[in-house]
């Protein structure tokens, strides 16, 4: 619908801001291989290093070190993402606002890329391993769908955090990544309560607590597996794990000219992320 159809005898001077949610999951990837991006399917080549083998060594009996070649490997970060904005504001209707409307679309089309990315991060990493195995039974549900109270919120935490330390994950920098529902069950246990200690300071933007040694933050941006029965794809893990790239490749404004009166703005933005430690990133699906 066009903008003509909003004018009024006065504009007001201010724009409505809209509701924005909080960008959580781009922030909580590292950003270590976003090198140099400028197209779609560019790639960003990510090296490590083979493990060293520790040998026994006997004094005056060993006589020759086991030379040890080392290996190398490489993982490809591609850029697979590529999506624009593209949007146009009549002179008639840029004539009749007092406040920057062109401004305030701009600002609008940064949030939207923001949101677009953060929404595809919580969606790939939803694809990551459940809580698995045995241990699923201490839980006292299946794995595919844990039925989280204010009381097994904090066992399933407990539990994310164990596994992590089995995979010999930092336990500096550690996060975990909810929805507003279990975000309310960890209220209700009281894990999550005093927004005034020192924890829920050093989480940074966003975070909401600290409990078990993960720093925690509360997005809408969580993968709904079945919306039916509320299944979401809570994420735990060390931003190690996942790697991010993104480039904001070209923004113009240019004027329509033969294609009408006014200006107009494009932007196209290239992204891409990849798991490179999957043992440091883990899902579990809750139901409140």
């Amino acid at each position: 619908m066009s903008v003509n159809n909003f004018i009024p005898e006065v504009w007001s001077a201010q724009i409505l801001d809209n509701l924005n949610k909080n960008m959580v999951l781009v922030n909580l990837c590292n950003r270590d291989y976003e090198g140099e991006i400028s197209a779609l399917g560019d790639t960003v080549r990510i090296n490590e290093i083979g493990d060293v083998a520790i040998n026994d060594y006997t004094k005056n009996s060993t006589t020759a070190l086991t030379i040890q070649e080392l290996t190398d490997a490489q993982q490809i970060l591609t850029i697979e993402r590529a999506r624009y904005f593209a949007f146009k504001l009549d002179d008639v209707d840029k004539a009749q606002t007092k406040p920057k409307l062109m401004q305030k679309a701009v600002e609008r089309a940064a949030y939207n890329m923001s949101d677009d990315m953060d929404t595809w991060v919580a969606q790939r990493l939803s694809s990551q391993g459940f809580f698995s195995g045995a241990n699923s039974s201490e839980l006292g549900s299946t794995v595919t769908a844990l039925s989280v109270t204010s009381t097994l919120v904090i066992t399933a935490l407990g539990w994310a955090a164990r596994i992590l330390d089995q995979n010999n994950v930092p336990g500096m920098g550690r996060w975990a990544v909810v929805s507003p529902a279990i975000h309310h069950q960890m209220i209700l246990a009281r894990i999550v309560q005093d927004t005034n200690n020192s924890n829920y300071l050093t989480g940074g933007p966003n975070a909401v607590g600290n409990f078990y040694g993960f720093n925690i933050y509360v997005s809408n941006n969580v993968y709904l597996g079945s919306a039916a029965s509320s299944q979401y794809h809570c994420l735990f893990g060390n931003s190690m794990g996942v790697t991010f790239a993104n480039q904001l490749a070209e923004v113009k404004s240019f004027e329509l000219g033969a294609a009408g009166f006014g200006d107009a703005v494009k932007g196209l933005n290239l992204y891409g992320m990849k798991i490179t430690r999957p043992e440091a990133v883990l899902r579990g699906v809750f139901t409140p």
